[in-house]
């Protein structure tokens, strides 16, 4: 007889590239909380504060310096 869980029923997955560094990191997160990657990615999302990125650029408005 197979496990029942009372969890949301989950099928949509989602997939990303990462560096070598980026993938050495989340690891280690993994390993200091004791979750599965699933889960650390749904508290991350739930729990995220998003910071913008701000993207500045010269403006050339015709004034001569």
């Amino acid at each position: 007889m197979s496990k029942r869980y009372n969890t949301p029923h989950r099928d949509r997955i989602i997939k990303t590239r990462v560096t070598e560094e980026e993938h050495a990191d989340f690891m280690e997160r993994l390993t200091a909380y004791g979750m599965s990657q699933s889960e650390f990615i749904r508290q991350a999302i739930t729990g995220a504060t998003v910071k913008p990125i701000i993207t500045v650029s010269l403006v050339n408005d015709g004034v001569s310096i």
